[in-house]
């Protein structure tokens, strides 16, 4: 999720290496190497780190996030540098949203260690449509083709098997 240096000082919680906003909790902070800090932010942050947070400040985000981050979830594609992934929970279910930002397709993979059954969610119409996954290293994987400039939901629903 992207976080604005005001939204980080006004609306973010330090909590045992954790960043808490709202509901959501981090424990990876990934800053772009061009923003300027202040001292206010630099504490703030210092106190994140201290009590376990990890940072990472430049540009090689995707590196960072493979060293720091267990994947059990991700999406799986060639030219992921105008892919956006994001794992959440809401109600209970695992939901992802998968952004291309890019001026071409992306086909990919999503693959996941959730054991349940898939649909694509339509946010705007509210339709769901099921969706078909095969066996993976690790759990399973549903092949994706992500328009450009658009965004597909996966929500899982925990109390099905996957078809």
């Amino acid at each position: 999720n992207y976080l604005t240096l005001d939204d980080f000082m006004e609306k973010a919680h330090i909590h045992d290496g954790e960043i808490h906003i709202d509901r959501y909790k981090y424990s990876l902070l990934l800053i772009d190497g061009r923003l300027r800090l202040n001292a206010d932010i630099v504490l703030k942050i210092g106190k994140f780190i201290t009590e376990g947070g990890v940072m990472f400040r430049g540009s090689d985000f995707i590196g960072a996030v493979k060293k720091n981050v267990k994947r059990t979830t991700y999406f799986d594609c060639e030219n992921s540098e105008n892919i956006r992934f994001t794992h959440y929970t809401k109600s209970g279910c695992p939901f992802f949203l998968i952004v291309n930002e890019g001026i071409t397709p992306v086909n990919g993979r999503l693959e996941t260690d959730i054991g349940s059954a898939a649909a694509e969610f339509d946010p705007f119409s509210g339709k769901t449509t099921p969706i078909t996954g095969e066996m993976a290293d690790g759990g399973f994987a549903y092949s994706l083709r992500i328009p450009p400039h658009s965004a597909k939901v996966i929500g899982m629903n925990p109390k099905a098997l996957p078809l």
